[in-house]
């Protein structure tokens, strides 16, 4: 028995610019796509002189094109390019998961183009330097969407989404192409929700030669959450299983996705402010269930999940948090281990002031992550790229503002998500081997039971246990860059970076 974990919630385009690269790499930054009003970046990945980001854009006399820009490791723009254009139909990209890479220079996309009255699924393939190498139209009538775009056997693509067939009727959507030239194989239209309902197939991961979908649908004001098994060879149904029925038409399963053998997918519920995670085995039976308490309200959750090798993942999610203007889209990057407990939440620092959006989520060379998104209201709109660590930190100094927040069990309902990440100082950061450095607790009701210094590879160099730890001596260590971890008596574990000159 294998097991999975399952995570709930044409024409030709102009080259603008390009420039020199630089290979160096800088661990944190930010990248703001400053063209007024239409800056959006919706994908990104790396490519062997940097980054690249996908999103619209405009030039100067207000033409918005369909934007590849590239940067080297330093965050710096080398290139600028559109790979379409709004007078040849362009709308709009709508997931970062519809970006993915073929080749170290090429990659395939899917977004939405508008051919008048309706909008179709546009798929194109592309190069580092933005040459559009082919690209094909999907759809039909009123509207379609693509939710996600995967390679299969190397020679393939599978899209998944959904397709409107009249103004009250939407229905989980999925094809086959050939990757060489965009060429149709098959294309599947779910047929088991009638009319007058609405379903979309938002996540799915190629397992083999089946295509294991998960989404939702609403039936007569009834909602369900599906896993679905369908044959890449026949495109025909192999295997569903209803997850949850009746439960909030936010009880969705938002993405799948797998490394060795293992699926995660994820479902989230805005008024219940909850997150879901599921590991389950091939014959889609759950193994475990978690639920997370975000104690916010739950915009988006399950991003772009990275699941490594040994089970444990890395995603995001969105919520909205109360400001002097209103309510406000605000980012967390967390992991979950194997048995999916919490091993960290990290908040992204983005303008408060403004309503954020996360798309993608890719890994870094270095064990970090880039995050795209963009800034939606109010204007300016910009696109944003965010370099981080491998606990989402943003910036190389002690005590910055995104500090990790790590916690030793999964959530539950007395576990606020929600409250203040930077809850210790500690002091002086740098230091020195064999001098003190301090803990100031923001709650005074809490203390610090432990303390433990690891290396950057988690290796554990030091421990105390006195029980009310204001001060600790650092031990004979190296210069460098380590982990502090502080254990508090209420159960949260602050992590810090020390630097050790």
């Amino acid at each position: 028995m294998k097991y999975f974990l399952l995570f709930i919630i044409s024409g030709v385009f102009g080259h603008i610019t390009a420039q020199q690269t630089d290979t160096t790499t800088i661990n944190y930054f930010k990248i703001l796509n400053d063209d007024a009003n239409e800056g959006v970046f919706v994908g990104c990945d790396l490519y062997e002189d940097g980054y690249i980001a996908v999103g619209s854009s405009a030039t100067d006399d207000g033409t918005i094109y369909l934007a590849l820009k590239t940067y080297n490791f330093k965050g710096e723009l080398t290139g600028d390019f559109s790979l379409d254009n709004w007078d040849n139909g362009f709308y709009q990209i709508n997931y970062g998961k519809c970006l993915v890479k073929v080749n170290e220079e090429e990659w395939i996309l899917a977004y939405q183009s508008n051919n008048g009255n309706d909008t179709n699924i546009r798929i194109i393939k592309f190069n580092i330097n933005g040459e559009v190498l082919w690209e094909t139209n999907l759809g039909d009538n009123f509207s379609d969407k693509a939710k996600k775009v995967m390679l299969y056997n190397e020679d393939k693509i599978v899209i998944i989404g959904e397709r409107q067939i009249n103004s009250s009727t939407i229905k989980g959507y999925s094809a086959l192409l050939n990757q060489q030239d965009g060429s149709l194989i098959w294309e599947r239209l779910e047929e088991d929700a009638p009319y007058n309902a609405l379903a979309s197939h938002s996540g799915g991961v190629i397992y083999n030669d089946l295509l294991i979908l998960g989404g939702g649908r609403e039936v007569q004001g009834e909602f369900y959450s599906y896993i679905k098994k369908v044959s890449l060879i026949t495109h025909e149904l192999i295997d569903e299983i209803i997850y949850y029925e009746n439960v909030g038409c936010t009880c969705h399963i938002r993405e799948i996705e797998n490394q060795n053998d293992l699926f995660h997918f994820t479902s989230c519920s805005h008024e219940e402010q909850i997150v879901n995670v599921s590991r389950i085995d091939s014959d889609l039976n759950i193994i475990w269930e978690h639920t997370y308490n975000m104690s916010d309200y739950i915009k988006n959750a399950g991003i772009k999940p990275i699941i490594y090798e040994d089970g444990s993942l890395v995603s995001l999610n969105e919520y909205k948090i109360y400001t002097d203007l209103g309510l406000r889209s605000q980012i967390r990057m967390y992991g979950l281990d194997p048995e999916g407990n919490v091993s960290f939440v990290t908040k992204i620092p983005t303008d408060t002031t403004k309503e954020v959006y996360v798309r993608d989520l890719r890994k870094t060379p270095d064990g970090g992550y880039i995050i795209a998104g963009f800034e939606y209201f109010p204007l300016p709109q910009r696109g944003w790229l965010i370099k981080t660590d491998s606990i989402g930190n943003t910036c190389q100094l002690p005590n910055c503002d995104s500090v990790a927040y790590v916690i030793d069990t999964i959530f539950t309902n007395n576990y606020n998500m929600s409250a203040d990440l930077a809850g210790v100082k500690v002091f002086p950061n740098p230091t020195q081997a064999n001098s003190i450095i301090h803990f100031q607790l923001n709650n005074p009701n809490d203390a610090i039971v432990s303390s433990a210094i690891f290396s950057i590879d988690g290796k554990q160099l030091f421990v105390s246990n006195e029980g009310n730890e204001q001060q600790i001596k650092i031990p004979n260590i190296p210069s460098g860059v380590y982990m502090l971890k502080l254990h508090t008596r209420s159960g949260i574990i602050y992590s810090r970076r020390l630097v050790i000159n």
